[in-house]
């Protein structure tokens, strides 16, 4: 904001999800340009009350929206998604190699015991691995999640598609 700030009413700042930015703008008229932030805050990273963090105890949420109660948190989708989408989660969102056999251990833990904390789900990494996982191996997975409580990737694809509709003739789109 402060770098913008010499442009004045000609830059807008929205703190929004993708596919929700253009609606809760009131824009006069053709995007001259759009700069996209696709970046998680280290803010949120860093605070445990949101749930995205895999230091010990830290409940598993990691909506980054904290509002949306009605959204399901990263416990919930660990606790009722079937095997199958799991394992695509962990592959496809956290480029698992053992996306299968952690997507069934899951599945195997959590008829015991729901999942809570990070505790629970690094604990299963760990005997997916038969090891203590790195920490690459747990932000892996934790970003996998992620992604998948807050439907990311399909909010970032219909954004685009609006963002490029608005924009004007010769304008530009950045995306960091």
């Amino acid at each position: 904001k402060v770098r913008l700030a010499p442009f004045g009413s000609r830059v807008r700042f929205i703190q929004a999800r993708f596919d929700e930015a253009l609606g809760s703008a009131d824009l006069p008229g053709p995007l001259a340009g759009v700069l996209l932030d696709l970046g998680v805050s280290s803010h949120q990273l860093d605070s445990d009350r949101r749930g995205f963090a895999f230091r010990a105890g830290v409940e598993l949420d990691m909506r980054m929206d904290a509002t949306q109660v009605d959204a399901p948190s990263a416990a919930q989708i660990l606790n009722s998604e079937p095997e199958e989408a799991l394992a695509r989660i962990f592959y496809e969102y956290g480029e698992e190699p053992r996306s299968r056999g952690l997507a069934r251990a899951v599945v195997e833990r959590r008829a015991a015991t729901p999942f809570r904390t990070s505790d629970d789900l690094v604990a299963v990494l760990y005997r997916t691995l038969g090891r203590a996982p790195r920490v690459k191996e747990k932000a892996r997975i934790f970003q996998a999640l992620r992604i998948a409580v807050n439907d990311e990737l399909t909010c970032l694809e219909r954004g685009l598609t609006e963002f490029r509709e608005a924009m004007a003739v010769n304008a530009r789109i950045v995306v960091i």
